[in-house]
């Protein structure tokens, strides 16, 4: 897993799988974001099965997906909430990350 650190509390990376959870939980992260659709890929894991792993190591997941037609302001507002709510430091991926930092600049954070 290729960890970017964008600022104190927030990273980005491309896909992510289970087995990077617990070093993620072992890290300080409290929140993922998964900024990928299920299904972009055949190959990805689906959200509903990372969300099941990552709450057993006592992560919070989140899902706010980004196809095609781009970031909108549903997407700050989103990322807004979680980004305030949570109680460490925050993941966010995507296919190879991009997503997860044009959102986050979005949402007014550098």
């Amino acid at each position: 897993m290729n960890l970017r650190k964008v600022s104190a509390d927030y990273s980005i990376a491309e896909q992510i799988h289970e087995h990077h959870l617990p070093d993620l939980a072992g890290d300080g992260y409290t929140d993922v974001v998964c900024n990928r659709p299920d299904h972009e890929d055949p190959e990805q894991p689906a959200f509903a099965d990372l969300s099941a792993a990552a709450e057993r190591h006592g992560l919070n997941f989140h899902h706010i997906p980004i196809d095609a037609s781009g970031i909108d302001s549903l997407h700050e507002e989103k990322l807004s909430v979680v980004l305030a709510a949570a109680q460490g430091k925050v993941l966010a991926f995507c296919k190879s990350g991009m997503r997860s930092l044009m959102l986050y600049q979005r949402v007014g954070k550098s």
